[in-house]
């Protein structure tokens, strides 16, 4: 993994390669339950606030070793613990007396605790961050290996979290549907206004751009729709008066539409025709 933050790499077998698992700039991954036997390397961890838990590392035996070999050293171990059993138990137990045993149970112990205790610090981070669903897989492991180990103190700290999840889950949830819901309510009574209206159109438009923009064709299209009830332009050689033309437009519009090319967009006549949409007091 190379930059890659806040996986959970499990179950995976990965077998026989220079490197198992390789962690270049990638943080607070979970890394636990892998078959990563006979690597030269198990794992490389470049990264930060990488858990790594209960891998199996063991070498494999090679593909190439004489299964002939096998079978005789196989044959012999039978044998000898056949014959010598008993001595083998007894000097086992002088090797690894009872107080010897319960001290490596005691690390075993003290080490899948510790691990717990750094996967319950992943899961404050993963809540911080909203990833729920990380977090209550996470919790899930954690309340299971605790039950296992009767570390009861963990366990509980993870139903804790749990609820955490839950409260926390739930009200981001509320807050999401309320503002949709205050959406829908604000858009309703627009929506409503605009069905209801019937629009009164005045285009205007430079003069020189007329022909480009085809108003004519333009006003023909719009007169087919049923909520536009009238489309006002000033038609070419018109003989009506300008003034009284603009006035009586005004008075009956409701929106207003400027055709304007881009050479035209600055000047004096459409800043005046802007000018004339804003006296409408209407939509513009």
């Amino acid at each position: 993994l190379i930059s890659s933050h806040n996986n959970e790499i499990t179950g995976n077998t990965i077998n026989n390669n220079k490197v198992g698992i390789y962690l270049e700039q990638s943080n607070s991954n979970f890394i636990d339950w892998n078959n990563l036997m006979g690597n030269g390397r198990a794992i490389v961890d470049n990264g930060e606030n990488n858990i790594i838990g209960a891998n199996n590392v063991l070498p494999s035996v090679p593909s190439e070793f004489p299964i002939e070999i096998l079978l005789i050293i196989l044959i012999v171990g039978l044998v000898v613990i056949g014959v010598i059993g008993a001595v083998v138990i007894v000097k086992k137990r002088i090797s690894i007396p009872e107080k010897k045993e319960k001290e490596i149970s005691e690390k075993k112990k003290a080490k899948v605790r510790m691990k717990l205790e750094a996967k319950l610090d992943l899961v404050d981070t993963l809540i911080r961050e909203n990833n729920f669903k990380l977090a209550y897989k996470n919790l899930g492991k954690i309340k299971d290996t605790a039950d296992i180990y009767e570390f009861f103190d963990i366990f509980n700290k993870a139903n804790e979290k749990v609820e955490i999840c839950k409260e926390k889950d739930t009200r981001i949830a509320g807050r999401a549907i309320e503002e949709e819901e205050r959406k829908v309510k604000a858009v309703v009574p627009v929506i409503a206004k605009v069905e209801e209206k019937k629009f009164n159109l005045f285009i205007s438009y430079s003069t020189v751009d007329r022909d480009y923009f085809q108003i004519t064709k333009v006003v023909k299209e719009l007169k087919r729709y049923p909520k536009i009830n009238h489309v006002s332009y000033w038609e070419r050689d018109s003989t009506a008066n300008i003034v009284e033309f603009m006035d009586k437009t005004l008075e009956v519009s409701n929106t207003f539409i400027l055709f304007c090319s881009e050479h035209s967009l600055k000047s004096k006549a459409v800043k005046d025709e802007w000018q004339a949409a804003f006296q409408m007091r209407k939509e513009g």
